[in-house]
């Protein structure tokens, strides 16, 4: 453990709830392994920023780039690309990847960034007796129906005009079941589907 140096040992709560702690998320198709090894290649503001995550709230700019820096270079390893929203256009179009082998869009980062964020808050208060922390309703949770659920973007999955043209070609009893394809995508039916 030592050989990883006191910066990369305060890093490791950072990277655990970014890599999918139990209740902060997972990116699909990225394992423990997978961020492992990015995690060893990375840069020390990368290292810095993590080891700074849920020590304020927000999360600085600074903090928010180089996680980003992170993320893309989990999706591709020897990138030059800083930033999701370029590293989704260049997969896309380079690629024709589809929207599951896609690193999550800006708003959605900022989201699981933000809950990752609170984990490592608490982690931290670990052996504080009755810790005084904020509301997760900052830190990428809503309180729904007395439960707290992720959010996952702050941002709808397309315009209003562009989400009034999907249609699935569902049967009625398709849609009532939750297999229909704008249900799977969090859309309601419109005048244009089938059922």
């Amino acid at each position: 453990m030592h050989s990883l140096g006191t910066h990369k040992i305060a890093a490791l709560p950072a990277l655990h709830a970014l890599s999918s702690a139990d209740n902060t998320g997972s990116f699909p198709g990225k394992g423990k392994a997978t961020w492992w090894k990015a995690f060893q290649e990375a840069r020390q503001d990368i290292i810095t920023a993590l080891a700074n995550l849920g020590a304020s709230e927000p999360p600085s700019a600074a903090t928010m780039a180089a996680i980003e820096k992170l993320i893309c270079k989990l999706y591709v390893p020897n990138t030059t690309i800083t930033t999701v929203k370029d590293l989704r256009w260049w997969l896309f179009k380079k690629k024709q990847a589809q929207s599951e082998k896609l690193p999550p869009a800006q708003a959605a980062l900022e989201q699981t960034v933000m809950r990752a964020n609170y984990q490592v808050m608490v982690w931290n208060n670990d052996i504080v007796p009755q810790p005084q922390l904020p509301s997760p309703d900052n830190f990428g949770w809503k309180l729904e129906d007395n439960k707290w659920l992720p959010v996952m973007t702050t941002l709808s999955p397309a315009p209003e005009a562009v989400i009034q043209l999907v249609k699935c070609g569902c049967a009625k009893e398709r849609c009532s079941i939750n297999r229909c394809q704008c249900r799977k995508a969090t859309l309601d039916c419109t005048d244009l589907c089938n059922c």
